[in-house]
């Protein structure tokens, strides 16, 4: 019994270790994120009234990753408890998914055209910064996609 018990304790501690290993990067990571961008953010040299507005803007886009990351989550839970029904109909599981990934293409759309909306009211200097960042975030864009390319080629 003894032992039985030493080895759940170091398993729970195992698992809490991970646990807080995993936060710590987490919250590395949304640090590291933060800077990166708040140092982009001051290479534009944004007025008063143009910082108010870049502000609003990532809000309302951090908002839509929020809500999207929970319907997506709700659309996985409903998808899964579908098709495990008896008698799933697997064509109409796919138009729920459609109809509910549209939905969200569709509002990031419109966030996008406030994005250029603003892009299109910074000054030349301004948008030659944002195509530069714009480009750096592709040359990171890129190496992932890279990385999962190599993912895929080994997949059985």
């Amino acid at each position: 019994m003894k032992t039985r018990s030493l080895v759940l304790v170091g398993l729970s501690a195992l698992a809490l270790a991970v646990t807080g290993v995993s936060l710590a990067q987490q919250q590395s990571f949304g640090a590291r994120w933060l800077e990166r961008q708040e140092a982009a953010l001051s290479r534009l040299d944004l007025d008063a009234a143009q910082r108010t507005q870049l502000d609003q803007l990532l809000a309302d886009q951090r908002a839509f990753r929020l809500a999207a990351h929970s319907e997506i989550g709700t659309l996985i839970d409903q998808t899964q408890s579908d098709l495990r029904a008896p008698d799933a109909d697997l064509h109409q599981i796919a138009a729920n998914a459609d109809r509910a990934l549209f939905a969200l293409l569709a509002e990031g759309r419109g966030l996008r055209n406030q994005r250029m909306a603003f892009y299109d009211s910074l000054s030349p200097e301004q948008q030659a910064e944002v195509r530069s960042m714009l480009a750096n975030r592709l040359d990171r864009a890129k190496r992932l996609h890279a990385f999962v390319g190599d993912l895929i080629d080994q997949a059985p």
